[in-house]
This record gives C-alpha cells, sequence and structure tokens, in this order.
C-alpha cells in the first residue's frame, strides 16, 4: 500500500507490524523481520538524505519511539543469541551463529550514512550512538520517558572506556543540581556511579553480585563523590522536604554493602 498510494503512514504501520512480530520471544524468524525492518526504514530515510543531506530529523515523537524500538530489539537480539552461543560453548555444543543481522546497517537521522571504507557499529553501539546524537537529546528533553530509556539503555550497554557511565552521571548529577527531584534519577546516578566501581553493570540485570574486589582508587573517587552530592543535596533548602536525597545515602549503603564494599558514614 505504501508503494502504491506513496503515504509514508504505511510505511510505519508496516515496521510496527514487523517490531511486534520480532519483539515475541517465541518468534523463531525475529532475526528475518529485523532485518526487514532494517531495510524499509533506511530506504525511508535514505530517500531525505539524497534531497536534504544536511536537514534531516525525526518527524514527530512516534518515529523516535519506533526507532529506537527497532535498535534496542536489534541490540537485545544480538545479546540473547551471543549468550546462548557462550552457554553452548561451555557444555560443547555447536553454538548458532550469533547473528545474521548487519552491524549498522540502518540508516536514520540519528545515524546518518557512513562512509564505504568506515568501520561499522555493533547493534549495541549503534542504539547508544542513537541516543548519544543530537537528534537522540532533543527528544530526550521533550518527555521524561524517552529520557528514563536513555538512562537504562546506557547503565545496560554502556561500557567504562565508552564513558557512557561517566556522561549519564555527570548529566544526572546537572541535573539533581538544577532542582530534579526524581527519585529514578537519583536511582540511576548511584547505578551508574557504582557500575564505574564495579567496572560493570551485570548486577543491575539480575547478575549475584557477591563480595567483589574493592574498588581502585578511581572508583572509591566517584563513590565518594556520589555520597557528597547526596549530603550536599539533603541540606540544601529543598533537602528540608526532599526525602530522595537521605534515601540515596542509604541506597549507596545499601550497594556497597551487597559488594562487600565500605559502607561510608
Amino acid at each position: 500500500m505504501h508503494k502504491t498510494l506513496k503515504h509514508d503512514h504505511f510505511m510505519w504501520h508496516s515496521l510496527q507490524t514487523l517490531i511486534l512480530l520480532a519483539a515475541d520471544p517465541t518468534n523463531k524468524n525475529a532475526d528475518l523481520l529485523l532485518s526487514l525492518a532494517e531495510r524499509q526504514v533506511s530506504a525511508h530515510y535514505a530517500t531525505k538524505f539524497e534531497a536534504t543531506p544536511n536537514r534531516v530529523e525525526f518527524a514527530n515523537a512516534n518515529e523516535f519511539h519506533l526507532v529506537t524500538r527497532l535498535l534496542e530489539l536489534r541490540a537485545a537480539n544480538v545479546r540473547v543469541k551471543a549468550s546462548a552461543t557462550a552457554a553452548a560453548s561451555a557444555t560443547s555444543v555447536t553454538p548458532s551463529p550469533v547473528s545474521t543481522l548487519p552491524a549498522a546497517a540502518v540508516v536514520l537521522p540519528s545515524l546518518p550514512p557512513q562512509a564505504a571504507d568506515a568501520t561499522p557499529l555493533s547493534a549495541q553501539a549503534a542504539l547508544l550512538a542513537h541516543f548519544e546524537s543530537s537528534e537522540g537529546q532533543k527528544w530526550c528533553a521533550r518527555g521524561l520517558g524517552p529520557e528514563i530509556w536513555r538512562r537504562e539503555t546506557e547503565l545496560r550497554y554502556g561500557t567504562v572506556t565508552g564513558r557512557e557511565w561517566a556522561k549519564s552521571w555527570d548529566r544526572l548529577k546537572a541535573s539533581l543540581e538544577k532542582g530534579d527531584t526524581n527519585w529514578h534519577t537519583m536511582l540511576y546516578l548511584i547505578r551508574c556511579a557504582f557500575a564505574l566501581a564495579a567496572g560493570s553493570s551485570a548486577a543491575y540485570e539480575g547478575a549475584p553480585v557477591g563480595h567483589l574486589s574493592p574498588p581502585d582508587e578511581a572508583g572509591v573517587d566517584v563513590l565518594d563523590k556520589t555520597r557528597a552530592l547526596f549530603r550536599v543535596l539533603a541540606q540544601s533548602a529543598a533537602g528540608v522536604k526532599e526525602r530522595g536525597f537521605l534515601l540515596g545515602t542509604l541506597e549507596i549503603a545499601r550497594e556497597a554493602r551487597a559488594r562487600g564494599w565500605d559502607q561510608g558514614e
């Protein structure tokens, strides 16, 4: 219908259908469906890049949401297959391919076309780059929902070397200092701090924590800065009525105890 009637909303309806089918964990054709979705959305934006290469944007929040969901499914699909491959290798079972998805084949306003000789982004790197782009930042700034989505994505797929946790910590700190009293902001600042200190965010995906080696000097420093921030905020004018800052100090102590680390004061 999109090809015949030349109306974009048919393309978006089709994309939503593919996303819903690919999101079904029992669907064995997720790779194929995601590949079809990538081709569809890439063709849509490639045409726009040809017309106005420097002014391609997401037209509305629905476009940003659907594209983000597609990128998220790509990243999750690769991760699930990688875990299955690792498990199969550990039990001497012939592993299946990690993924048939081409790396960063999708063309988006947040991921403009790459040069032919450029190293392609992995599915997870593409998702992080999507949120980090000016387009991603613009839409996240317009609503708490996309911003929370960004925080959770950066915590899950970020790394110390990629600096996603460090950048998220800085952004959340600035938000709290400007008067944000949302508990999600406080909680994810703490989680980013512990991810930096531990070098991993696996604990927040259900992995057992247990007693871990004490953090290095940089890890201790970021935890001390996080504690100090909550103490200062708890003593501010907002802290008189906002209990979240004191709860934040307790959350830091709880996380440290779970890891067998120094719990501070």
